[in-house]
């Protein structure tokens, strides 16, 4: 069913691209429509992308000894981008203190790592941290503004980027937080955030094929995250914490490739 999915896919897709060229073609040459554009285009790329993963399962998957951080950070930012979509205003924040390569499927990685932040978004309740709460000094996903704090080199290749708002308001700032470290041959990444949090009698659901909360989708998320991690990347992904209106964290672990050790000559 999937591959049969995938190959209906590819006759609109390649649609979609001839109406993207005709675009271009007939732009007014301004940046904000070549910027339109550009966007459009990606997301018909990302699509045709998910359509070959489809095409794949069942198959393994390709691994690449590569370094984690510049895949978290395109996603971060594709993510950045579409979240004015969802109608609301989310502090996305990265604190990436990772510097050594895993083996990893970049494709399959991102698309993990893009369900757990829409899982997130999903999470956060309506209303908080609405477009009204930002003023001179807050800093909501895709703006910088007076107040906001970037920090750069953490250590060596590693980098945190936070931004703060330097004036509370009543409603506490949607917030989204990656977080990436090294533990013992394993790397780290824990997917935060300030949402309602999973009640106790689902938590052992969550990962089930056709489990949601939502009126919309399949609810298959989560179970193909997991597939993702756990099957092709030898990983764990599981709910490292969580409570009722106080938010969720969930964690993912990847096996590091032992260091190699130099020798230096007596």
């Amino acid at each position: 069913m999937a591959k049969e999915a995938a190959h209906q896919l590819g006759t609109p897709l390649s649609s979609l691209y001839g109406w993207i060229q005709l675009l271009k073609d007939s732009s007014r040459g301004d940046d904000v429509s070549y910027q339109y554009i550009y966007e459009a285009e990606n997301d018909v790329s990302r699509i045709e992308a998910v359509a070959e993963r489809f095409n794949k399962i069942g198959s393994s998957a390709e691994l690449k000894l590569m370094r984690p951080e510049p895949i978290i950070r395109r996603v971060v930012e594709y993510m950045e981008r579409r979240i004015p979509q969802f109608g609301q205003e989310i502090l996305l924040e990265t604190d990436l203190k990772i510097t050594r390569p895993a083996a990893l499927n970049a494709q399959l990685f991102e698309w993990a790592l893009e369900n757990l932040i829409k899982n997130a978004i999903d999470a956060l309740p309506a209303g908080a941290g609405s477009k009204g709460d930002t003023s001179e000094g807050a800093t909501s996903v895709g703006a910088t503004s007076a107040g906001a704090t970037s920090v750069g080199i953490t250590s060596a290749g590693a980098t945190s980027t936070r931004a703060t708002s330097a004036r509370a308001t009543d409603t506490p700032q949607k917030r989204i937080t990656i977080e990436a470290t090294e533990q013992n041959d394993r790397l780290i990444i824990d997917i935060i955030d300030n949402g309602s949090g999973i009640p106790k009698s689902a938590v052992s659901q969550v990962f089930k094929p056709g489990y949601s909360t939502k009126k919309r989708g399949w609810g298959l998320g989560l179970s193909l995250t997991r597939r993702i991690i756990e099957t092709y990347h030898n990983g764990k992904i599981s709910i490292y914490k969580t409570a009722p209106g106080q938010g969720t964290t969930f964690r993912i672990q990847i096996p590091l490739p032992a260091q190699k050790v130099s020798h230096q000559p007596e």
